[in-house]
């Protein structure tokens, strides 16, 4: 990962636990994906989160397609509406943001009011981390 990308996860290495779930999005066409050697780069994102932080981030990696087709509205629900419920449902406490794709749906989805900021990366298109506030 990036520079950007190992201060975030330090970050979480250091303040969160492995209880702590995590949302970094989802693209529904992973469902669906085209035959290809590569992971698309959200999937191959939450696999490097998982693996240099120990935590788990929701999302539509192949083997868990069992766990996640059940749920897939859910999901869809989450990246259309953002809505905290939806995140209680799986238990996700934190979003963890490290691109600018992300960070707009971010800003044009969700509602500030309901996250709090607990990381910031520094500089352009830096990382970001922000919490659910509970109900």
């Amino acid at each position: 990962g990036s520079p950007q990308q190992q201060r975030m996860y330090d970050w979480v290495r250091q303040h969160t636990t492995l209880d702590d779930y995590f949302y970094m999005g989802v693209n529904i066409d992973e469902f669906h994906p085209p035959l290809s050697k590569n992971p698309p780069d959200e999937q191959r994102d939450r696999i490097l989160f998982m693996m240099h932080t120990g935590r788990f981030t929701i999302g539509p990696v192949k083997w868990l397609l069992s766990f996640t087709r059940d749920r897939l509205p859910i999901l869809v629900s989450i990246e259309k509406k953002c809505d905290p419920k939806d995140f209680a449902s799986f238990e996700i406490r934190y979003l963890a943001i490290d691109t600018p794709e992300r960070e707009a749906w971010f800003r044009s989805v969700c509602r500030a009011s309901d996250w709090r900021t607990v990381y910031s990366g520094e500089g352009i298109d830096a990382p970001h981390i922000y919490e659910r506030r509970e109900e």
